[in-house]
């Protein structure tokens, strides 16, 4: 029982540890780079802190959406929806801001699960011909 308790504590650091890595480092190329640069630190922090894949691409997909929504939550308030409103009418006014705010960090969300999860996956390789 406690190996189980131990294996669910360690599966929960990690997604703290390489959530809150990918939150902050992505923080801060977001403002300084391009909009893909999210991946790059998203596989950054897939080689170095991932465990597993799938937990790999879990706590990118996690903290990518909550970044990206967030981030763009706030760009949103800050003109009064017209930007995000203004984009949604373009698709055919078939999206809202709030919705089209979503969708980017779904979307974000979904580049930043699969890049943590290739990292973890060259991690893994690396490991593998090392033994």
């Amino acid at each position: 029982m406690t190996d189980t308790v131990n294996t669910f504590k360690d599966k929960i650091i990690g997604l703290g540890v390489g959530g809150g890595a990918i939150i902050v480092l992505g923080y801060l190329a977001q403002i300084q780079f391009e909009w893909w640069s999210i991946a790059l630190v998203a596989f950054f922090v897939g080689c170095v802190v991932g465990k597993t894949p799938v937990l790999s691409f879990t706590y990118g997909t996690a903290a990518v959406t909550l970044l990206w929504t967030t981030y763009a939550g706030i760009l949103t308030n800050a003109n009064n929806n017209l930007m995000s409103d203004t984009m949604g009418n373009m698709f055919g006014g078939t999206l809202s801001g709030t919705q089209l705010t979503l969708f980017s960090g779904i979307i974000g969300g979904l580049v930043g699960g699969f890049a943590a999860m290739a990292g973890a996956q060259l991690r893994e390789l690396i490991n593998d011909r090392k033994a």
